[in-house]
């Protein structure tokens, strides 16, 4: 079974417009950004975690979506969304499984607002 069969997951990805408000501060909203999309999610072990310096009760997972010209325009200040959770994005390359140009891995670290 490759990569591509085995996205059985839905992602939607955010991106944050800061507001002015009353008093010349700024608000910052997330709105989704884009269409919801196909992925592979795959938790990271507490042992990779802790090595990455992600401590305490945050989850960090890595999510394989298609190389499109959409998923290559996202960045680090994006967020996404998969199963009810919020994930800021801590990393996005280039996949190293499957066809060369095909898949982009994108490591998320859930959000904390």
């Amino acid at each position: 079974m490759g990569i591509a069969s085995a996205m059985d997951r839905r992602v939607q990805f955010r991106r944050a417009t800061d507001t002015a408000d009353d008093y010349g501060g700024f608000t910052r909203i997330w709105d989704d950004h884009g269409a919801v999309i196909w992925c592979l999610r795959q938790d990271v072990r507490d042992t990779e975690a802790v090595t990455a310096g992600v401590f305490g009760a945050r989850l960090m997972s890595r999510f394989s979506v298609r190389s499109t010209e959409f998923t290559r325009a996202l960045t680090a200040a994006d967020r996404l969304i998969c199963e009810g959770e919020e994930f800021e994005i801590a990393g996005i390359k280039q996949a190293q499984t499957g066809q060369r140009r095909q898949l982009i891995e994108i490591t998320g670290v859930s959000a904390i607002d």
